[in-house]
């Protein structure tokens, strides 16, 4: 399946969701190692979820945790790419085992963001700033922050969207990939996905 932009599925915490995710061509699927996040992954079920699916690469997603222990749960779990926070890990990137996803909100990001940026992604999320967000509500000159990022990045964006304004958000702005988030199963192995087929199909190259 091919799409307009690459598709990073975040917050999987069952194999109903990776599974999914891997069938759907997802460049990357995230997971989170954050203890106090509520879609955190135990580190058993991670193994578990890990031995079924191939392709994508693997994502952790942490909290605040020093350089050194990041890099002892790399290469515990065997993680392609981590997910960290901008401001703790902005510096930092060249000494981490794997590939690095730097967080910033969406109201948090600057030309200063992008200038010192040495990350290999950069995944802005819209916070309760934008938590209604459309095109047409945000001012120019985020627009064309938005813009810089994904001229001047591996811009990923996590961004609340109905599918036809997602495709025109990508058309817009031509991240390096959207964001699509992970949810409960109705019950083990069973979970319906018409939500996420929507996005999908709106996606389509």
């Amino acid at each position: 399946m091919s799409y307009i932009t690459q598709l990073y599925f975040k917050d999987v915490n069952n194999l109903s969701d990776a599974r999914f995710a891997a069938a759907a061509d997802a460049a990357l699927i995230g997971f989170s190692f954050d203890p106090s996040d509520s879609r955190y992954v135990e580190p058993a079920t991670f193994t578990e979820i890990k031995g079924w699916i191939s392709g994508p690469k693997l994502v952790g997603s942490f909290g605040l945790v020093s350089p050194d222990e990041l890099n002892r749960e790399i290469d515990q779990y065997g993680l392609d790419v981590v997910e960290v926070g901008l401001d703790v890990y902005g510096g930092y990137a060249r000494s981490i085992h794997a590939e690095t996803m730097m967080r910033i909100k969406l109201s948090a990001l600057d030309q200063t963001s992008l200038h010192h940026f040495d990350g290999d992604y950069l995944f802005v999320h819209a916070d309760d700033l934008f938590r209604n967000w459309t095109l047409t509500r945000v001012n120019r000159q985020m627009v064309q922050l938005l813009k810089d990022a994904c001229t001047y990045t591996n811009c990923i964006l996590d961004i609340p969207a109905h599918a036809d304004e997602l495709r025109e958000l990508v058309e817009q702005l031509n991240p390096a990939g959207i964001c699509i988030r992970g949810g409960n199963e109705d019950r083990p192995g069973m979970k319906e996905f018409t939500g996420m087929q929507d996005l999908l199909e709106a996606l389509e190259a």
